[in-house]
């Protein structure tokens, strides 16, 4: 079943606080209950297309696993596209879901900068929040230069440098790799500026924290 959080907004917020902040203040808490849904929409949307991208596969594991043959008992896979249409589904509804989780920090950062002031808690709850998803901000950079990861380059303008990809463990333990848009799991992979290796999970338990954080915003603006 579909994790589907439901942000709670107080009828009036920061009453204290003047005009033009409450109105800020409206408008960036109505963004973050939107964009906490669009991350549910995308989790569910990318553990739907795993499952299609799988079950169209020439293995048919599936059939030994009898929630997943009932789940695709209940949908209709169309044959008439090509497989890669499958295939790269998970990888599309992992990046939706990794910029909602991003923007939801920009977001809180937002909120405590326009009312720092008057709601202390909310510079320290939006870095816990970073604090939660650390290399959430680097793999965000990557999926938005993709044209520069493609190509092993970092940084903005004529200042562009050659990335060193650094060894992984398990994918690249002697270096020399880059990844972009790779699924490992249930992780969404890409090489970071620096030539690491970055990941977001693409799960519940990730959008369980996320929502947690945002909770606790939102009660400190009342």
């Amino acid at each position: 079943m579909m994790y589907a959080p439901e942000i709670q907004l107080p009828f009036e917020m920061v009453p204290d606080a003047g005009f033009e902040t409450r109105r800020n203040v409206f408008r960036l808490t109505h963004a973050l209950q939107t964009t906490v849904a669009e991350a549910a929409i995308a989790l569910d949307l990318f553990e739907r297309a795993v499952i299609y991208r799988d079950a169209t596969m020439p293995s048919e594991w599936w059939q030994d696993e009898p929630e997943v043959a009932a789940m695709l008992a209940r949908v209709v896979l169309p044959n008439d596209r090509p497989h890669s249409y499958f295939s790269i589904a998970p990888q599309m509804h992992a990046r939706t879901f990794v910029l909602a989780l991003r923007m939801i920090g920009v977001f809180l950062q937002t909120l405590a900068v326009e009312i720092g002031a008057l709601r202390p808690d909310l510079d320290r709850i939006s870095q816990a929040y970073d604090a939660s998803f650390p290399t959430l901000k680097e793999v965000r950079d990557s999926i938005a230069h993709m044209e520069d990861r493609l190509r092993g380059l970092a940084g903005m303008g004529k200042k562009k440098k050659v990335i060193i990809p650094q060894p992984v463990p398990t994918l690249a333990p002697e270096g020399g790799a880059t990844f972009s848009n790779f699924i490992q799991g249930r992780s969404l992979v890409w090489t970071l500026a620096d030539g690491s290796v970055g990941s977001c999970e693409v799960s519940e338990d990730i959008l369980r924290t996320a929502v947690s954080h945002v909770a606790k915003a939102v009660s400190v603006l009342i």
